[in-house]
Order: C-alpha cells, then sequence, then structure tokens
C-alpha cells in the first residue's frame, strides 16, 4: 500500500491508495486510485470563529460511484507527495479500516 496525497490539474487535493499501471514494455501510461476522496482544509479565524487554526476533512472524491479503484491520466497529475500524519492517520482510520471489516 502506498498512499499519497495528490494534487490534480483541477486543483483538487486526493489522497488515495496509489500505485502505477505500466504497459508491456514497462512506460507508465497511467495511475490507479484505490479508495481515493478528495481533502479540505477548513481555515478558522478568531474574528468569526472564536478559534484558531484548522480542520481536515475527507470526502468521498466521485461519490455516485460503485467503484474503489479509478485510473487517472498522467496528465492529470501535478505532483504527488507524503500526507502529513494527522491526514495519513485520518484516512487509514476512516477509509481504509472501514474498508477491510
Amino acid at each position: 500500500m502506498t498512499i499519497k496525497l495528490v494534487l490534480l490539474k483541477s486543483g483538487e487535493d486526493i489522497i488515495a491508495d496509489v500505485n502505477e499501471i505500466y504497459t508491456e514494455n514497462e512506460k507508465l501510461i497511467s495511475y490507479l486510485f484505490k479508495n481515493p476522496c478528495s481533502v479540505k482544509l477548513i481555515s478558522f479565524s478568531p474574528e468569526v470563529d472564536g478559534k484558531n487554526g484548522y480542520q481536515i476533512g475527507l470526502n468521498s472524491w466521485i461519490p455516485l460511484t460503485k467503484d474503489k479503484e479509478v485510473l487517472v491520466p498522467l496528465d492529470w497529475v501535478i505532483t504527488m507527495t507524503n500526507p502529513i500524519d494527522k491526514l495519513l492517520d485520518m484516512y487509514k482510520t476512516e477509509v481504509v479500516d472501514k474498508e477491510n471489516k
């Protein structure tokens, strides 16, 4: 399992178990996102919310599909990084662990 935080060309932040898809010639052709979720960062301000900081929210990336895996073309991925520990733990608890039950 390789859980990555991915920035897409659309500006969306997606967290998923990411696998690479290759041709027979070992040419990378796309990515396979398993259990993809969009990541939202909600900022708080003391003037409006009475508190300071942020909250992380996860939502199903494509909520109206039955599919657990989605192929994503190479040209839609801007960059792929390792998520911060808080986000990784949240994803494992709320998505991966529930899938394995």
